[in-house]
């Protein structure tokens, strides 16, 4: 992961980022949407472990899902299965806090809300039985080709009735979203935002149009696993297809 976690590659706020780059313009929201309060923030501890948290943090989110669904995790249901909702441009989410890990022994979680961290040395461990044994310096690198492919080893090593697709469509993104459900965001590079062969959880869109001239700019809200600040940052994607590709996680 080569991101420099530094204010001057972040994009806290669309708006201000577009009004610092073009001095004097204005820029009109044409859409957006935000599922940030269904998504916690994370932390990645770990060396290049950016993928294998950003997959943990979509199972949880489908695990309490589930677990909401079937009456498992109390306080949950309402949150989970409402739609997504609308943000002002530079608003921040409510804060989540973080709930219980894995039972003792068990490939599935217990109820509860669980967390990113609390099931990642699962997912580390399921890294270690299927891919690498003993991964050098602790480094948890996936190859790109390998991050649906370890997902799905994770859906069923964790017995999980969910699927994982990949696309590098962004529309299936937006789709995605509109539906209510986030998705892993891989990421080659960026053309603003400082992320640079780094996976995300995409929680988020939004696009805006340049006042007078019909130019769009179009940016996905993120969780990076650089930061616990309960607000999420923002990537603008180069149009160019090849530039990221998403893993898509949803009920079989």
């Amino acid at each position: 992961m080569l991101f420099r976690d530094t204010p001057a590659n972040r994009i806290e706020d669309p708006v201000s980022f577009l009004e610092a780059k073009y001095p004097g313009r204005s820029f009109e929201l044409q859409s957006q949407v935000s599922l940030a309060d269904r998504v916690p923030p994370y932390y990645i501890f770990e060396t290049n472990a950016c993928a294998l948290y950003g997959i943990s943090s979509m199972l949880a989110f489908h695990m309490n899902r589930l677990q909401a669904r079937e009456g498992g995790a109390a306080g949950l249901a309402s949150s989970s299965e409402s739609g997504p909702v609308a943000i002002t441009a530079g608003s921040a989410p409510s804060a989540v806090t973080a709930g219980s890990a894995l039972s003792a022994g068990s490939s599935r979680p217990a109820p509860g809300n669980v967390t990113a961290e609390a099931l990642a040395p699962r997912i580390m461990q399921i890294f270690r039985e299927k891919l690498d044994p003993a991964p050098s310096l602790g480094d948890f690198t996936l190859d790109n080709i390998d991050y649906t492919f370890f997902s799905r080893l994770c859906i069923r090593s964790l017995s999980l009735p969910l699927i994982a697709v990949n696309s590098f469509s962004r529309s299936r993104g937006l789709r995605e979203l509109a539906a209510g459900r986030p998705f892993l965001l891989n990421i080659w590079y960026s053309d603003a935002g400082g992320y640079f062969n780094h996976s995300v959880v995409c929680c988020g869109s939004a696009e805006f149009k340049m006042t007078g001239s019909g130019k769009s700019f179009r940016f996905w809200q993120v969780r990076d696993g650089y930061t616990l600040d309960p607000a999420p940052r923002w990537t603008m994607l180069s149009p160019n297809p090849v530039s990221a590709y998403i893993t898509v996680f949803n009920e079989a």
